[in-house]
This record gives C-alpha cells, sequence and structure tokens, in this order.
C-alpha cells in the first residue's frame, strides 16, 4: 500500500498509522467514516466511527450491512461502484446537515445495540440459559 501510494502521489495526503490507542480522537478530525471492505464480521472500526457521530459509508457486504440501516444511520454503495461511492461522499460533504442527522442516528444506535453494559448483560444471559440448559439434562 505504501508503494502505491508514492506511485500515486499521495504521499503528503495519506498516513499509516500503525496501531493507535487515542482512536477516539483520531475520529475527532475526520468528517465521514468510509469502511469499503470485500467482506467483515463484525465491523468494530464502523461502530467506533458510529459511537462519536460520525457519518458512516460502507460496501453493501455482510457484516457492514448488519450494521448500517440505508438512510437512517448510514449509507450503503455496492461493492465495486466507485462512481456511487464517489458520488455518496460528494454529497455529503455538500450537505453536511444530512451527514449530522445520520451520525446522531448512527450514534444513538451504537449506544443502544453495541454499549458495553449491553454486551455484558447479553453475555451474562446466555452464559445463564446455557448453565440452565445443562443443569436440566
Amino acid at each position: 500500500m505504501k508503494d502505491k501510494v508514492q506511485e500515486l502521489g499521495i504521499a503528503d495526503s495519506v498516513s499509516f498509522l500503525g496501531y493507535r490507542s487515542d482512536v477516539r480522537e483520531l475520529l475527532s478530525i475526520i468528517d465521514i467514516f468510509c469502511l469499503t471492505s470485500l467482506k467483515e464480521g463484525l465491523p468494530i472500526s464502523l461502530i467506533e466511527a458510529m459511537a462519536v457521530g460520525l457519518p458512516v459509508v460502507g460496501t453493501n457486504v455482510e457484516g457492514i450491512r448488519d450494521v448500517i440501516v440505508p438512510n437512517y444511520n448510514g449509507l450503503l454503495v455496492e461493492l465495486g461502484d466507485v462512481n456511487a461511492l464517489k458520488n455518496i461522499l460528494l454529497d455529503l460533504l455538500k450537505h453536511p446537515d444530512h451527514g449530522e442527522s445520520l451520525g446522531r442516528v448512527a450514534r444513538q444506535m451504537a449506544e443502544e445495540r453495541y454499549s458495553l453494559t449491553r454486551c455484558v448483560s447479553e453475555y451474562e444471559a446466555l452464559f445463564l440459559s446455557t448453565l440452565q440448559s445443562s443443569e436440566n439434562h
């Protein structure tokens, strides 16, 4: 990737940051979060971006489409459709109020669905039901 960045002449605009412990601070300086994966599991980076209220754009692949509800908490683009991605990003830059609206809903959804409290509670319920099931057999 570093070679490609050099080849394209965009080295002044691209940073390879490696592992970071200050993700929240990094997310606070960007306008739009875009995740264009070919496939995903549970996209933690996307959820982190939603949690800080960023408008999110992702490819319509499993994992990402499980988190983004199109035109509600983010936007989806078909895999490989570079023109659609460009148009979506430009539209969000031209209409920041739309992005802010998506970001507000994204933040609320991230807090409701993916908070640590909720995850711990759901794991606790799962473990207790498994324990009860094994005690009944």
